[in-house]
């Protein structure tokens, strides 16, 4: 937008009036059911902030307005009147969207519980191998194959990882949540002499995954993936919220570019 204005284009801008009450709280739930009033206002101060410092840094033909009716959907128009022009249209439905939450819940722990295999990703997975602990140890040692593949410590990925996934998490402290969960995984093996095995990776998982009974020949009605998706920045000024979602599946997880971790 700056490289438009300072070229001499022209760029008009409408969005919602802040100052309606009544329109922001419709809005609100139409556009997010998690979305509060306040957050949604907030937005919509701040782009106006952020247009109104535009405008005096480029001196431009900036052109803002506000709407006090709400627009069945959102258009971006790049140079409509001309040959090589483009109008992105956004539909803002009304229908419910899927929420994210931040964390898995007891529907984790009731598909774990009788798990004959468990297939688990991440950077480091230091807070669910301490919450399941006692579990993971009588899984084990009634035969259910455990397999993690993790962020390689020791490799330049938990550099980015710990920025990506975790905005007030340093490289040091990512690196040793992961040495920790490696301790005691170690500890699970020694103790129980189960078939747990991990591998690491050199490479910022983007996806977290605890896959229950995907092997083939133990895929059932029971079979599930539960999934944390990190995006790739963050800001780091906001507390992260991690989104998981819930599938289901019947295929086996695939592995690859992995280093075996001797359990020692």
């Amino acid at each position: 937008m700056r490289a438009i204005l300072e070229n001499g284009g022209r760029i008009r801008v409408l969005v919602l009036d802040p100052t309606d009450d009544v329109l922001i709280e419709t809005a609100g739930r139409r556009i997010s059911q998690t979305l509060a009033n306040g957050r949604l206002r907030q937005r919509i101060m701040t782009t106006l902030d952020d247009l109104t410092t535009l405008r005096t840094r480029t001196t431009g033909r900036l052109e803002v307005r506000v709407s006090s009716r709400i627009s069945a959907a959102g258009f971006n128009c790049l140079d409509a009147s001309g040959q090589r022009g483009l109008i992105s249209v956004q539909q803002l439905a009304r229908t419910r969207r899927p929420v994210f939450s931040e964390s898995f819940g007891p529907e984790l722990d009731r598909a774990i519980e009788n798990a004959a295999d468990l297939f688990v990703t991440g950077m480091a997975r230091n807070s669910f191998v301490n919450n399941h602990y006692a579990k993971l140890e009588r899984l084990l040692k009634a035969g259910t194959v455990i397999r993690f593949v993790l962020i390689d410590p020791e490799s330049a990925a938990i550099d980015a990882a710990a920025s990506r996934y975790y905005a007030e998490r340093s490289p040091a402290s990512a690196r040793e949540r992961v040495r920790h969960t490696l301790r005691l995984l170690a500890e699970l093996k020694s103790a129980t002499e189960g078939d747990l095995t991990v591998r690491l990776v050199a490479h910022p998982i983007a996806v977290g995954v605890i896959a229950i009974d995907s092997r083939p020949d133990h895929a059932g009605p029971l079979s599930a993936v539960f999934a944390e998706y990190f995006p790739a920045s963050r800001s780091s000024s906001s507390s992260p919220a991690l989104p998981s979602g819930i599938g289901r599946s019947s295929t086996k997880p695939k592995r690859c570019g992995t280093t075996p971790h001797p359990m020692t």
